[in-house]
């Protein structure tokens, strides 16, 4: 019997020693809990260790999106030419001379001068220099020496028979033809040749 109260003695200070839990308000769990996730940090991934050369190389467009390329967008704008010429009918992919070697892409317009056809400008897009250098060189014809235009594309020429003026160049694999019949100002001429020739080169050029 004394074994028996000796033992009950000993469970009520066991118990009486042991600390029980606080009740705590669910409003502060939350409010932890929020207080958690705002301090959280944004993951902000590492930058690769793949080696990179520090050489920039200039990547050029694939035929894929050259062959895509709406040349006709770019081919004669509002303010490119005299108020008494104007761009006339638009030609895509049109059949050329099979002197030319076969482009990915083409586009033609037709130049008007007063409601009649006075000239043309037509784009070539080559996805190899080969064959640009090969167009460049049927537009240039039999001339051995060309006035060039100074920094119109990687090469270019222009020819004035009096009648006609015919101007060309080559930029990234792709060849410009512009032939307008007098009387045309030259300076405007050769004026509309550069602005042609940087838009293309946005589209061509990367």
């Amino acid at each position: 019997m004394k074994k028996f109260f000796v033992i009950l003695i000993f469970c009520f200070m066991i118990s009486g020693c042991v600390t029980r839990p606080e009740t705590i308000n669910p409003s502060l769990i939350q409010t932890a809990i929020e207080q958690t996730v705002i301090a959280q940090p944004s993951f902000t991934p590492l930058p690769s260790s793949t080696f990179s050369p520090t050489l920039e190389l200039t990547v050029a467009p694939t035929p894929n999106q050259l062959t895509d390329l709406y040349l006709a967008s770019i081919l004669i704008l509002p303010g490119d030419l005299s108020s008494d010429y104007s761009a006339g009918e638009i030609r895509i992919k049109e059949p050329l001379s099979k002197s030319i070697p076969k482009p990915i892409n083409n586009v033609l317009q037709q130049v008007n001068h007063n409601n009649d056809v006075a000239g043309v400008v037509s784009i070539l897009v080559y996805d190899n220099q080969v064959d640009a250098l090969m167009a460049y060189k049927h537009f240039k014809g039999g001339y051995k020496q060309i006035p060039e235009v100074p920094h119109l594309g990687e090469q270019s020429g222009i020819v004035d028979n009096g009648l006609t003026l015919d101007l060309f160049f080559i930029r990234c694999y792709t060849v410009g033809n512009i032939q307008v019949q007098y009387p045309i100002d030259k300076n405007s001429f050769i004026s509309y040749a550069y602005q042609l020739d940087e838009r293309l080169s946005h589209l061509v050029c990367q």
